[in-house]
This record gives C-alpha cells, sequence and structure tokens, in this order.
C-alpha cells in the first residue's frame, strides 16, 4: 500500500507537465486529475490500514481524531472528481476547487491538536491554567495600592 502510494507521488511530475503543456486539452486534464484521484484514495487506503484497530498509531489516539483525518484525507479525491466534472463546463471554477485541495490539508485544527496523548494534552492544560492564574495574580498586585 505504501508502495502504490508513493508510486502515485512519483507520477506526478508527468501529469503536472501534461497540463502545464497542454492547459486545455481534455485528455491532459483528465490525466492529471486521475493521478491525483489515485494518490488521495491510496493515501486513504493506506491510513485506513494504518489507524484500524490502532495497528499503526498510538492507542490513545482518540477514534473522533481518526475520523476527522480520514474526511479529511476522502475529500480531496472528491474534490478532484469534482473539478473534472467542472472542468467540462468552466474551466476557471474547475481550478478553483482543484486550489481548494491544499487549503483543506492545511486547515484542519482537530486533527493536528488530537495528536497528543492524553498526559500531554492535561501538562498543556494544566500550564495554561497556571499562567492564566500567575498573569491574574500578577494583574491583581500591579493594581493595589501599596
Amino acid at each position: 500500500m505504501n508502495s502504490l502510494f508513493l508510486l502515485c507521488l512519483t507520477i506526478i511530475p508527468f501529469p503536472t507537465g501534461l497540463q502545464a503543456t497542454y492547459h486545455v486539452n481534455a485528455l491532459a486534464r483528465l490525466i492529471f486529475v486521475g493521478t491525483h484521484f489515485l494518490c488521495g484514495i491510496s493515501l486513504l487506503v493506506l491510513w485506513i490500514y494504518a489507524t484500524h484497530r490502532h495497528r499503526l498509531v498510538r492507542a490513545d489516539v482518540s477514534l473522533e481524531v481518526i475520523l476527522s483525518i480520514s474526511w479529511r484525507i476522502a475529500l480531496a479525491p472528491a474534490l478532484a472528481l469534482l473539478a473534472t466534472a467542472m472542468s467540462f463546463a468552466d474551466l476557471a471554477v474547475a481550478r478553483a476547487i482543484f486550489l481548494l485541495i491544499p487549503v483543506l490539508y492545511l486547515s484542519h485544527p482537530l486533527a493536528d491538536r488530537g495528536w497528543q496523548t492524553t498526559a500531554e494534552a492535561k501538562e498543556e492544560q494544566d500550564s495554561t491554567a497556571k499562567a492564566d492564574d500567575d498573569e491574574t495574580h500578577d494583574s491583581a498586585a500591579a493594581s493595589s495600592p501599596d
């Protein structure tokens, strides 16, 4: 599975070059989108394999985080297919949809926060609470007349 995903990644420069050279050609567009679709599906299969019964992720990673990341991965191939369908009607809209894919991958705070272990999250919460208490104490001490 990992090899299939890596194979898809190594092929990406070819359809990207085709798309750059023949940007209005429907076949070049289909090859480009098809490659991205295969990359997304292979990544999703790899993720599902890795997270099934916490096979390759820590046991304390919550199901909510695993599902959140799964949805984020699954949306990329879906957007690629939507962009393909739209490309026959309006190429500018299709390109805008394609530009949403990296934004989707980069803007998901639940997935990024979810990798903390329970102990790390509690420690971070405690340190934040302590900092807030210290700040409150310092501001009260500064405002009280001596």
